[in-house]
């Protein structure tokens, strides 16, 4: 074999890799003979009852029951989160059409010009958004009062008076005033200034009458819509005059959507406090369990020793000399602290565990 080796230039055994030299594939060859030995597995940490364990487990005890409460608060918070985010989507939707579950541009989120939009009859005024803008966007014979191209909006008290004439009015306007896409939700105070800019609008425009509480550009008390732009507005005296402006049923549910929202950010502030409680309660348990190792390295015992309790070396001794000069079987007690001398050739205690 060997003179075969050094004949050749570039014997490659791919199993076992490159061995272009006699040495080469001596070592190998000795190496591929010699048995493999078990790998030195870490042995299980069981540690024995001690004063310091006891201290450690009580403390991580309280620990546990402490991020159990963290945990708790929150799941409560988790909860009510998911409750507000219902709410304010109910609000906002009954704001918009009229009802929570009233779908989106359905004839019922109007009613005729004059139960709608003035204050002789009145009692479906303030109804919705969708409906006060109808009031305000529509008139016999004016079809530009809410922008350029807003067309079909005859929704008047003599004629063309039904819902569907007010719904024709709203799908004409949001034909033209398009909605922004891929916006956030609003925030309270987004919703609040919006509030109070309409409060702001409220009688700006309309003369000719107490304009209090008149939104539009009406000219009289007449809100039918019969003449031109001058009757196309709306009074909310009805509502106002009781219960201030969150008494325009809209206008309440916006702010109860502002106050569901406000709640909301509470909540996930919360949620948040929690979620780092129970983080840090953990960190902090896993440190008090990670010092019953410290405190064995510390203290130079084994990990199936007591820590209150002295070595006793001579038992310890006598273990180690059981190996005699075998390196290997010496190795397999070194969990007992046992050590191979290679200058005397045997195996002994650590010194260090001989001066305990």
């Amino acid at each position: 074999m060997h003179s075969f080796i050094h004949k050749s230039k570039n014997f490659t055994n791919s199993t076992h890799g490159i061995f272009n030299t006699g040495a080469a594939w001596t070592a190998k060859k000795k190496e591929l003979l010699t048995p493999n030995k078990a790998k030195d597995d870490p042995p299980y940490r069981r540690y024995k009852a001690t004063s310091l364990n006891d201290v450690v487990n009580a403390r991580i005890s309280k620990l546990a029951a402490q991020a159990a409460d963290a945990l708790a608060a929150f799941n409560t918070a988790n909860q009510t989160r998911e409750q507000v985010v219902f709410d304010i989507n109910n609000y906002l939707t009954a704001a918009r059409n009229g009802g929570k579950n009233t779908a989106d541009d359905a004839v019922s989120a109007f009613a005729t010009r004059n139960d709608a939009c003035s204050t002789a009859g009145g009692t479906a005024a303030v109804k919705s958004l969708s409906s006060d803008v109808a009031c305000i966007c529509s008139s016999v014979s004016a079809s530009h009062i809410c922008g350029h191209s807003v067309t079909s909006t005859a929704y008047q008290g003599s004629q063309q008076n039904a819902e569907s004439d007010a719904k024709n009015v709203w799908d004409a306007v949001k034909t033209t005033c398009k909605g922004k896409t891929g916006q956030r939700p609003p925030t309270a105070t987004e919703l609040l200034a919006a509030i109070s800019a309409f409060k702001a609008e409220l009688g700006t425009q309309a003369t000719g009458v107490v304009n209090t509480n008149i939104l539009g550009s009406g000219a009289s008390a007449d809100y039918t819509g019969n003449t031109a732009a001058a009757h196309a507005c709306l009074n909310y005296a009805r509502s106002v005059s009781v219960n201030g402006i969150a008494g325009i049923q809209w206008v309440g549910n916006i702010l109860s959507a502002a106050a569901a929202i406000r709640k909301g950010e509470q909540t996930m502030s919360q949620m948040q406090a929690a979620a780092a409680r129970v983080g840090t309660l953990t960190t902090a348990a896993w440190g008090l369990y990670d010092s019953l190792a410290a405190a064995e390295v510390i203290s130079g015992l084994g990990p199936q020793q007591a820590a209150d309790k002295p070595i006793d070396k001579a038992a310890t001794d006598e273990e180690c000399n059981s190996a005699g000069d075998n390196e290997y079987n010496c190795k397999t007690l070194k969990d007992k602290d046992c050590v191979f001398n290679k200058e005397a050739k045997k195996c002994e205690l650590k010194k260090v565990k001989a001066e305990l």
